[in-house]
């Protein structure tokens, strides 16, 4: 980012550091809430407990795919092999998707950011894109909610799978190529499994479903929760992060409340101002990082830096316009010193 002051390696040396135990202690918590949740819901829980049971899931699928985001990076476990191994099949596949299709849209999207070579940006804010209105400035808080609400009903779900199929294979993501040799590019350089492997699994897991006779519960507690929860989660971390800051030009991050971490925000993904200067920072760390940029002034109102306080000053802040949010950054910057 232009006329950026970096922080020396020194500082950042410590916060680099990869904590295989966290991260492999970050997985097994969220499998196992997922488990007791399924658990929960079929031997003990009336069925009126479903709509928390998926809200639950769903959190925790979202909680997946953020480690599968940190995978993509090289940032869950030193060994590489063993990170992208546990990036693509262990987080990827089970929700459909591949890690390294990811990796090359979100190397694309730290590149090119807010710019009309990020994927992202014209994925959702080009003439033609769908729901181009839902990614913009100055609507009524209602009109903000009601495509998060139309996520969480399964409205989205068209869209989910439309997502999915983008992410199944590595594919080329720039939006300036679009070939069948752009996509044998990307596979060679962000690399791939064999496709017999994905399909070895997808008939490892049909095969388990159907001696199991476990169809109608991988549909029920897997299926919906993606279609649904996940689905409003993806696009509530989306729109935090980059859309609607500044007129386009900024990045947020949104401090969360343990409750909205839990539901919203897990691992830390609401730290993107921090995951985007510093995409080095285990993810962990990202908390300390944040309070050392406080310290230092990034948040002051000279940088295109929005800082939020939780998901319900989130919404209010997508109603504003950009010329009302710099006129806000005052306060920003007196909310951002409280928390140092």
């Amino acid at each position: 980012m232009r006329h950026y002051r970096r922080l020396p390696w020194e500082q950042l040396r410590d916060l680099c550091r990869i904590d295989g135990s966290h991260s492999t202690l970050a997985i097994s918590a969220d499998i196992l809430i997922i488990g007791c949740a399924i658990a929960g819901a079929i031997l003990w829980l009336p069925w009126w407990c479903y709509p928390a049971v998926l809200v639950v899931l769903g959190s925790r699928q979202q909680g997946l795919i953020v480690l599968m985001h940190e995978a993509a990076h090289g940032k869950l476990f030193r060994n590489r092999r063993w990170n992208d191994f546990t990036g693509e099949v262990i987080l990827a596949w089970p929700l459909f998707i591949s890690m390294f299709s990811y990796r090359a849209n979100h190397c694309a999207h730290h590149r090119h950011m807010n710019t009309e070579l990020d994927p992202d940006w014209v994925r959702y804010l080009t003439p033609e894109a769908d729901e181009r209105q839902n990614w913009t400035y100055s609507r009524t808080q209602a009109q903000v909610l009601w495509p998060l609400l139309k996520d969480l009903l399964g409205f989205g779900t068209l869209s989910q799978i439309k997502r999915v199929i983008r992410l199944a294979k590595p594919r080329n993501h720039d939006p300036r190529r679009n070939s069948p040799e752009a996509d044998r590019a990307a596979e060679l350089r962000f690399g791939r499994y064999p496709a017999a492997a994905v399909w070895v699994f997808r008939l490892a897991l049909a095969i388990t479903l159907t001696v199991t006779h476990a169809w109608l519960a991988f549909l029920l507690y897997w299926v919906v929760p993606a279609l649904t929860m996940l689905k409003m989660c993806t696009r509530l971390r989306l729109l935090a992060g980059h859309f609607a800051v500044f007129g386009g030009e900024g990045i947020r991050t949104t401090l969360s409340s343990p409750f909205e971490k839990f539901l919203l925000a897990p691992h830390n993904i609401g730290y993107h101002v921090e995951h985007h200067l510093y995409p080095a920072v285990y993810f962990s760390r990202l908390p300390e990082l944040h309070s050392e940029l406080v310290a230092r002034g990034d948040y002051d109102g000279s940088l295109p830096f929005r800082l939020t306080h939780g998901y319900r000053g989130l919404i209010a802040d997508w109603s504003r316009t950009a010329e009302a949010q710099r006129a806000t950054q005052q306060d920003v910057r007196k909310m951002a010193n409280s928390q140092v």
